[in-house]
């Protein structure tokens, strides 16, 4: 969506310091995807801290990437970017920071006003697509639904099936929004615009995670360096640009949020609708 990228890129080099091993940030996402995005931005300040000359990006999706992280050195050699919070939490990665949040918004056609899903008479079909969109879901009120999970369709599908009918509505990453030639045929409703159970769950978010039990001293340091990055204005812009919030927390706050989102998470696996649409709950699901 934000432009494809190589899956595994030429290390970054900067300062002639330190060592010539390069540092490994492991993306758990798509190339191109925002974790791409927001990893190759905040990379190359990682680099001091690390005591790096260089730092090498790796996509490797799912539990792959998150094991060699764990498994890794204490230093931070090793990190991860991520905006799940249950492959975290499984495999207790130490949350360093926290770097953008990502809205969520509930789009339907054009030109339609509601505060919630109530407000569409028959009962919607509900398209989903983001890790965090069956959480949002789970915390909407709502009337009689049917869900459908679309992580496999591309957005603009998306898009055009909820452009089509007033009885379809879609809740997504807002960057994957802002960024479709769809964008004139549908209408965004941010969080604002309508009513959740959990206030703050309509937001996922990506971080930066290293391996289990660091020692304070390097997560300070990492730390400070993402803390820096998110606050250059450039790359504010080119977060909001994108449909992100630049929008950093500490280890201890981003521990908060992440304990807060896996107990919903945990939380909207006990319905059936949301744990069937969402692959991430454990099988079976409820059957009511």
């Amino acid at each position: 969506m934000i432009g494809c990228v190589a899956a595994l890129a030429k290390p970054e080099r900067a300062q002639p310091f330190g060592n010539d091993q390069p540092a490994l940030l492991i993306i758990d996402g798509p190339a191109g995807d925002i974790e791409d995005t927001v990893a190759r931005r905040i990379g190359p300040q990682l680099l001091i801290p690390l005591k790096r000359r260089a730092i090498q990006y790796q996509i490797s999706t799912g539990e792959g990437g998150v094991i060699t992280v764990k498994n890794s050195a204490r230093d931070g050699s090793t990190l991860l970017i991520t905006n799940d919070a249950a492959i975290a939490f499984r495999q207790k990665l130490t949350p360093i920071a926290r770097i953008v949040s990502v809205p969520y918004v509930l789009v339907t056609t054009k030109g339609l006003t509601l505060k919630s899903l109530a407000d569409i008479k028959g009962g919607p079909e509900v398209l989903l697509l983001g890790r965090q969109a069956p959480r949002i879901l789970a915390g909407l009120r709502l009337p009689a639904f049917s869900v459908r999970r679309s992580a496999q369709s591309p957005i603009d599908d998306v898009l055009r099936l909820v452009a089509s009918g007033k009885k379809t509505v879609a809740i997504v990453p807002k960057p994957l929004v802002v960024a479709s030639y769809m964008l004139p045929a549908i209408q965004i409703h941010e969080a604002s615009d309508f009513k959740l159970d959990r206030p703050g769950t309509a937001f996922g978010f990506v971080g930066l995670f290293g391996p289990p039990e660091m020692p304070k001293g390097v997560i300070e340091s990492l730390e400070s360096a993402t803390k820096k990055a998110t606050e250059d204005s450039q790359f504010k812009k080119d977060m909001d640009r994108l449909g992100l919030v630049a929008d950093f927390a500490a280890s201890t706050d981003f521990r908060k949020q992440l304990e807060a989102t896996y107990s919903v998470n945990q939380d909207s696996c006990k319905k059936k609708d949301t744990c069937e649409a969402d692959n991430q709950c454990p099988r079976p699901c409820p059957t009511s």
